[in-house]
């Protein structure tokens, strides 16, 4: 293959930094080497080869590593120099939103524009008050101080072609050398956190286009970290109609892989799916509510570690709160002996009623104060 030179640009990554990035893709280098050069073969498809030579030592070592990033860019479909960025910023973890706006490729609406930015910015902003705030937060009222700082070190990369990608780029603080086993970076754990939640929310999301517009998935999901400040940013990458479909992917630091990153990183929601996350994101307000709520339906599960511990009734039923009342499915949190009643109430199909306080948690509970089986307050013990 002849590309015209031999010499790759002069900001063409090192052979140690292709290394490195193949590696963090998925890629999987062969134990045996071929004239030298590493093998390195996509798993899914082991006729997908990349030769890379160890070092620049020999006269023909600029033409394999030109040629080896040559056929990247092809197996991602990407432009070299794309591919240049995303290999010679090690210490960076990247995400692609992908959105179809009616409009030339490579172009959006202004005003889709300003939806996905608020998309990102918003999505960014649920992981970071989950992580760094320690506690789930609806996104009402003023970040924490943590929240804004790790806010301002994200970056927006350029926007691509192929209807219109946007991308954010967060900078990972490395490792110190001195220990043996780092915690990873702050920052990546809020990329984590933002991973787990938009997969939970395209999960949701499946869920309810399949049974027919029901949305107790997102109830379910809250234990993932989806919020209603999650949904709602989601929702923006629809386009200003919300009826645009789009995806999202996750790139991890070439210099600090995921274990776990493989086909997962990818998450696709289709043209239906920003109304749906609309409408849950109205939802999880409500499960949000800091005041009084009141639960009222039939038990319909129950689960508990031990007898000493408390244990959790999954309740079907209204939830009222005050912004109003819904149907939906909620788990409540029992002492031992309410929850030993409830048990019966499951048995007989009696009305239960709980009135208290939603838990402030990533998985959403009602703590009561106040239970009733089949019209009888539960009284606590002497």
């Amino acid at each position: 293959m002849n590309h015209g030179s031999v010499t790759p640009p002069a900001e063409a990554p090192s052979p140690e930094q292709i290394s490195d990035y193949l590696h963090s893709r998925g890629w999987h280098r062969e134990p045996e080497s071929w004239r030298g050069s590493q093998v390195w073969t996509w798993p899914e498809v082991p006729d997908e080869q990349i030769l890379l030579p160890p070092r620049l030592e020999y006269r023909d070592d600029n033409e394999l590593v030109l040629q080896a990033l040559y056929a990247l860019a092809r197996f991602e479909g990407r432009d070299l120099h794309g591919l240049f960025r995303a290999i010679s910023r090690p210490w960076v973890d990247t995400q692609y939103f992908h959105t179809h706006p009616p409009s030339p490729s490579g172009t959006v609406p202004l005003l889709s524009g300003i939806n996905a930015l608020e998309g990102v910015r918003g999505a960014f902003t649920s992981a970071a008050q989950a992580v760094l705030d320690h506690r789930f937060r609806s996104g009402r009222g003023r970040n924490s101080k943590d929240v804004d700082a790790f806010l301002r070190c994200v970056r927006l990369g350029p926007s691509t072609a192929g209807s219109y990608i946007l991308s954010a780029e967060v900078p990972l603080t490395p490792p110190r050398t001195d220990q043996l086993f780092p915690e990873p970076p702050q920052e990546r754990r809020v990329v984590r956190a933002m991973h787990r939640a938009v997969s939970a929310a395209q999960e949701a999301t499946a869920a309810t286009e399949e049974a027919e517009e029901r949305m107790d998935a997102f109830d379910e999901a809250m234990g993932s970290g989806v919020s209603s400040r999650l949904c709602e940013s989601l929702a923006q990458f629809g386009g200003h109609g919300h009826d645009q479909k789009f995806s999202i992917r996750f790139a991890w630091s070439p210099s600090h892989p995921e274990e776990s990153a493989r086909a997962d990183d990818h998450f696709s929601f289709g043209p239906r799916a920003a109304r749906i996350l609309q409408r849950a994101g109205a939802r999880l307000r409500e499960l949000e509510h800091a005041g009084t709520v009141r639960m009222s339906g039939q038990v319909v599960g129950a689960e508990r570690h031990s007898p000493s511990h408390d244990g959790f009734v999954k309740v079907q039923g209204t939830l009222s709160t005050g912004e109003g009342a819904r149907e939906r499915t909620l788990l409540v949190r029992l002492r031992s002996e309410h929850y030993e009643a409830a048990l019966i109430a499951h048995s007989n199909g009696d009305f239960f009623e709980a009135e208290g306080r939603l838990s402030t948690g990533n998985r959403r509970e009602l703590v009561p104060h106040q239970v009733l089986i089949a019209g009888r307050l539960l009284q606590d013990p002497a």
